[in-house]
């Protein structure tokens, strides 16, 4: 490590002449509604005259949506400011689209910062195949307006590029093949779905939704999905967001984050959800959902990846042909062996199944060192899951020092000889001092 750090810091003084060429290269764009003082009236137009690398910035004022940036450059609000994006009667708010099809080359696809997006007929901020995007401090609310809840359609979605958005029209915030990017620190509300990451065009990966408080969406919360042609969605984190009362419209979905896919063909692969803060919600505060192949049941797959340190409170039930009897925190429901990294260190609270978990024939599951409660019903439901499945249920609070009872918290198993192996014993004595409250 010194060595490496060493070489870093020997190459400086060489790497300073660049550093500083790039730096002067960069410009200063502003906006302004009048034009005042030199600037743009309009953000297009100062878009249009920007190179890329340069800064757009955007002073207070209301301003029409459909902005496109289709090179890399930072959009962000005057300092001091917090302008306005009213897409009313129009696509997006804000697409972000820098990819070229015909390069193999990915660049850096820019920023978003500090914008009040609403009222769009689709996605408030749209990106697309991007890499490096961040989208931060932004309010993205009353977006999806095309949406017909009664038949859940979005009509003049553009199906080419989105088609397994009907039901949604994309959310608030969607990624569609985004890559090493992040979504950091906006406030999501009142949009069919939160926060959206998809692979229709490419592989989403390495992408990171943090910090955000999303609520009072119609559907769920944040929402990573695998469609059609299957690149997948992987190696990305879902950290210290707080979802709450997500599933609004009381019909299908209101997870505060779901992973999910169509079949056995699309994959989550080693996604994290850690930290986060789930109550409320119309389904569970986190629901994992795979449809078979050949079959129009949902299940789920998470492949890989924790699920740590999270607190679930007052969620609602899963439904559909991976329901639950009741209030869960947790619920995985899938028709694919999964091994699942751990699921720890979570605190739940008001639930009547804090942890659901069906899996075929092969499933390794930690389920350990959580806060149960100290109330009466189910930690772990586990109806079965093949005979050679496993659930180490060990070094978790109960609600109660004698372990899994039904006095306290309880393992609810399934019967059978399909059940596999699960082991709760040595239980903790003494609640966790989680301090996620």
């Amino acid at each position: 490590m010194r060595d490496n750090c060493r070489a870093v810091l020997r190459s400086l003084p060489a790497l300073l002449p660049f550093i500083l060429a790039v730096s002067l290269q960069a410009a200063t764009l502003c906006v302004d509604p009048h034009g005042a003082k030199g600037c743009y009236s309009t953000i297009p137009a100062a878009i249009a005259a920007a190179s890329p690398g340069d800064i757009v910035q955007v002073r207070q004022g209301t301003y029409p949506g459909a902005i496109s940036l289709t090179k890399s450059l930072t959009l962000q609000a005057a300092p001091g400011a917090k302008p306005v994006i009213d897409a009313n009667g129009r696509p997006n708010g804000i697409v972000v689209n820098i990819f070229s099809p015909n390069t193999t080359e990915w660049t850096w696809s820019g920023a978003v910062q500090g914008f009040e997006v609403k009222n769009a007929l689709f996605e408030g901020i749209l990106v697309i195949n991007a890499f490096g995007v961040v989208i931060l401090d932004n309010y993205v609310h009353s977006n999806d307006q095309a949406l017909d809840v009664s038949t859940g359609t979005c009509p003049g979605l553009n199906t080419t590029l989105e088609p397994n958005e009907q039901a949604n029209c994309g959310g608030g915030i969607h990624l569609i093949g985004a890559n090493v990017s992040s979504v950091l620190r906006n406030l999501v509300e009142d949009n069919a779905v939160g926060i959206l990451v998809t692979d229709e065009t490419v592989a989403s990966g390495a992408v990171r939704i943090a910090g955000n408080l999303v609520r009072d969406n119609s559907y769920d919360g944040i929402l990573f999905a695998t469609y059609p042609p299957f690149h997948s969605v992987s190696y990305s984190a879902i950290e210290r967001n707080r979802c709450y009362h997500n599933g609004t419209i009381g019909k299908s979905g209101g997870a505060g984050i779901l992973l999910f896919s169509p079949n056995l063909d699309g994959f989550n692969l080693f996604n994290s959800i850690s930290y986060n803060d789930l109550r409320e919600n119309s389904g569970p505060g986190v629901a994992f959902h795979q449809l078979s192949n050949g079959s129009a049941d949902e299940f789920s797959v998470p492949v890989g990846g924790d699920i740590l340190g999270n607190y679930f409170s007052g969620n609602g039930p899963d439904t559909g042909a991976f329901a639950t009897s009741g209030s869960t925190g947790i619920n995985i429901h899938e028709a694919f062996f999964v091994n699942v990294f751990s699921i720890q260190r979570n605190q739940f609270a008001d639930e009547a199944i804090d942890i659901a978990f069906l899996a075929t024939d092969g499933s390794t599951v930690p389920i350990q060192f959580n806060d149960f409660g100290d109330d009466r019903g189910v930690g772990i439901s586990w109806p079965g899951s093949g005979a050679t499945s496993v659930l180490n249920g060990t070094y978790n609070w109960w609600g109660c020092p004698v372990g899994s009872s039904f006095g306290c918290r309880y393992l609810l198993r399934g019967g059978g000889s399909d059940v596999g192996t699960t082991i709760v014993a040595p239980a903790l004595t003494d609640p966790l001092d989680l301090k996620l409250r």
